[in-house]
């Protein structure tokens, strides 16, 4: 049953410095150009201190395996701390909750504190993450600063939490952990793309513990900050993202272009500069001409009509966002908001001289969710107090009919 995601991992071979490699696809009359940017093996850990804030979710939705995975993986990032690093931890469900007025020292009893509370969390209530977002965002820091959400992102409204998240973020770096067999991808990703951070998703209890090193890792080890593309060499260049992400150990940054015309051999170099621990790195590419890697130019269009979508968060035009989606999607062949593809079934559905019938079609609980029936989903959008309010409504209606019941009354014989 499709009650999971399906996750492919590769493995590249890393060298000691940060590395970059080009590829290109003809597509059309254009061509395409992708460039991944790979991170080096990183053995020392980050000089820089840190200021890691990390946000749980437990909402409703939460409840079973996936708040048990979410607090094992807080606890296994509250022990990495190094003694030079401050924190916070943060849990929203209805409303946010801070552990500490603000973020303090990761000493051993600040710690032991931090540990206790994630431990004794309970998944209950709705799902508001504006206000999670807002503490986790608030004020700025002199440190490299690094917020973590876990959530199954079982939320609505997504583009008001992006904007929120725009607007909010400064010079922190937002990384999302998506538990549980099918948190919703579609927002986990993109937050973590307007935090110029990552995401990754954890959806077998066993693997949290693996997974989580990987991330806390990464964090302690950014290769590449600050990184830019200059493209000067080549004329009528289309590239994607417009702001670039971090290069961490463990995770390759792309960087798609579309290019006008065809790639002559020796037309020009892409530089490509970012900040390094020690210093400036900086790197010079030519784009393979004569070979192609099929694929790039989906790649690239992916990417715009990323781009498009988050355009509609800073004002653009719609009808201007719709245009330009439909033109990239009907040209690569690609699902958006706005194009999907269709299945056209040749046969009739329904056999000569049988009876059509209409219902509601069942649906799969996600893997590992307890207390959701099939063909079921939790509201978990709708606040905790409304409930209760609802709840004490009908217990006072339930004692009036008990009050009144015509059948308790005195009889007079």
């Amino acid at each position: 049953p499709l009650d999971r995601d399906f996750i492919m991992r590769w493995r590249p071979a890393l060298t000691g410095a940060p590395e970059a490699v080009a590829f290109t696809e003809r597509f059309g009359d254009e061509t395409y150009a992708l460039l991944m940017l790979m991170p080096p093996h990183a053995d020392a850990p980050l000089t820089r201190p840190r200021e890691v804030v990390l946000v749980v979710d437990t909402s409703g939705s939460m409840a079973g395996d996936s708040l048990r995975q979410a607090q094992a993986a807080l606890v296994r990032a509250i022990e990495r701390l190094g003694p030079e690093d401050r924190f916070n931890v943060i849990e929203f469900n209805d409303e946010a909750r801070a552990l500490f007025p603000g973020a303090v020292a990761a000493t051993a009893l600040h710690r032991r504190t931090a540990l206790g509370w994630v431990r004794g969390l309970r998944a209950d209530g709705g799902t508001e993450m504006a206000s999670a977002i807002e503490l986790a965002l608030a004020g700025g820091s002199q440190r490299l600063r690094q917020v973590v959400f876990v959530t199954d992102g079982a939320v609505g409204d997504e583009e008001r939490l992006f904007a929120l998240i725009r607007e909010r973020l400064g010079e922190s770096r937002l990384f999302t952990v998506g538990i549980g067999a099918a948190p919703n991808g579609h927002f986990m990703t993109q937050a973590a793309r307007w935090g110029r951070g990552s995401t990754i998703r954890i959806a077998d209890p066993e693997n949290v513990g693996a997974e989580m090193e990987r991330l806390l890792a990464r964090l302690e080890r950014p290769a590449l900050t600050d990184i830019a593309v200059d493209w000067s060499g080549y004329p009528e260049v289309e590239a994607w993202p417009s702001r670039i992400a971090d290069l961490y150990a463990g995770e390759p940054v792309l960087v798609a272009a579309r290019l006008r015309g065809e790639l002559a051999p020796g037309a020009g170099r892409i530089q490509l500069a970012g900040r390094a621990e020690g210093g400036h790195w900086l790197r010079q590419l030519e784009l393979p001409a004569g070979r192609s890697a099929p694929g790039v130019a989906a790649v690239w269009a992916r990417a715009k009509i990323a781009g498009l979508e988050r355009a509609l968060l800073e004002g653009e035009d719609p009808a201007v966002v719709r245009t330009g989606i439909l033109e990239v999607a009907l040209d690569h062949g690609l699902v958006s908001r706005y194009t999907s593809l269709v299945a056209v079934e040749a046969r009739p559905a329904v056999m000569p001289g049988s009876a059509a019938a209409t219902g509601p079609v069942p649906l799969v609980a996600p893997a590992g969710a307890e207390g959701i029936r099939l063909g079921s989903l939790t509201a978990t959008a709708t606040p905790a107090h409304a409930t209760l309010l609802r709840a004490l409504g009908l217990l006072l209606l339930g004692i009036l009919l008990l009050r009144f019941d015509p059948r308790r009354a005195p009889r007079w014989d």
